[in-house]
């Protein structure tokens, strides 16, 4: 929703986690070193070779007991509905055989919109963590449709904040 997204999740994640963002952030001076420091995968989307070398990247880090938070859109979504979901950084936790736990962010738009770097004070931000997916345990038809399963869960949780 918001660039803001990942400075929310940062606050509340019990443990570093490195988060999964296009290269665009890496011009942001400092989220882009705070995100660096975390263990942060810059995505230079369009780019096939360097797609697949940050999703090696993200198996690599994840079998070695990195979280890492990812937007499955791929993008700042500035639409009232969830866009459909990229499954190549969803399939390195099956591939890593690492649950993925779905996150519903509401309200960080208000706070920082999309686009600008200031911050509107009072706003109200809802942040829900659903049930972990054990995905790498699902039989290979679920495991293919696995974008649509994580989706549907996230859209389920923002309805209850009016999203």
């Amino acid at each position: 929703l918001s660039p803001f997204d990942i400075a929310v999740l940062y606050s509340l994640l019990p443990v570093c986690t490195g988060v999964v963002a296009n290269n665009e952030f890496r011009r942001i001076p400092v989220l882009s070193y705070w995100m660096r420091l975390t263990g942060a995968i810059f995505v230079e989307q369009g780019n096939a070779a360097a797609e697949f070398s940050a999703f090696r990247l993200m198996v690599e880090r994840l079998k070695g007991g990195k979280s890492l938070l990812l937007f499955p859109e791929g993008y700042i979504n500035q639409g009232k509905d969830l866009a459909k979901f990229k499954r190549g950084g969803i399939h390195s936790a099956i591939l890593a055989h690492v649950p993925i736990v779905p996150v519903s962010l509401c309200g960080t738009n208000k706070v920082m919109r999309p686009g600008g770097l200031s911050i509107v004070p009072g706003q109200q931000v809802l942040v829900q963590f659903g049930e972990p997916i054990e995905a790498w345990k699902l039989d290979a038809k679920s495991r293919k449709c696995i974008d649509l399963r994580l989706r549907d869960r996230i859209a389920a949780m923002q309805e209850s904040c009016g999203q």
